[in-house]
């Protein structure tokens, strides 16, 4: 699954291992590479190809973890490319899967997965609304949006009623909250 490259992108570069040179180095930047340039077509995200063509339609899962692996890579590799591939991500993904009402994990508004939620609730892995508001605030100039940057905090400081009942369900949004109050 597309999410899970992001993921192990995410994963080689927090461990240290991708910037060290070397077999995980090359691995890496192989996974970089498939996110950013053979799944991304400068506009949207497919979930894999099939022959040189894209298949799938990506989730909100798929670009959070997508431009957070790249983003990660960015920052070891000195890759800008990376990076502003990553934030054109957050930009389609914040423009497809955020509305008024809040997020929608699929961008298909034929396909009816339920109410908008304000956040999503953390599972195995952190939820992927807090996922790109963490990112969206942590793009640097001149890749930050102004505007997503200020829809990131108004979201993140705005706690539905189901975060008090249980903060542990939505531990990854409660540090995005904390980190912009101590900033």
């Amino acid at each position: 699954m597309l999410f899970r490259s992001g993921l192990a992108l995410s994963a080689l570069v927090a461990s240290g291992l991708a910037d060290s040179g070397g077999t995980y180095h090359a691995k890496a930047a192989r996974v970089a590479k498939l996110l950013g340039e053979e799944l991304w077509d400068g506009a949207h995200l497919s979930r894999a190809q099939v022959n040189g063509r894209p298949i799938g339609v990506a989730t909100l899962r798929d670009y959070a973890y997508a431009a957070a692996g790249l983003y990660a890579w960015s920052k070891v590799s000195a890759d800008a490319q990376a990076a502003a591939t990553a934030a054109e991500m957050v930009k389609v993904a914040w423009h497809e899967f955020h509305g008024p009402g809040g997020w929608q994990l699929s961008a298909d508004r034929l396909v009816d997965l339920g109410p908008s939620v304000l956040a999503m609730t953390d599972r195995a892995l952190p939820a992927p609304t807090a996922t790109l508001m963490r990112l969206t605030l942590a793009l640097e100039p001149p890749l930050a949006d102004e505007q997503l940057r200020q829809r990131a905090a108004q979201s993140a400081a705005r706690f539905p009623a189901e975060v008090d009942a249980n903060p542990f369900g939505y531990a990854s949004h409660v540090v995005n909250a904390h980190d912009l109050l101590v900033k």
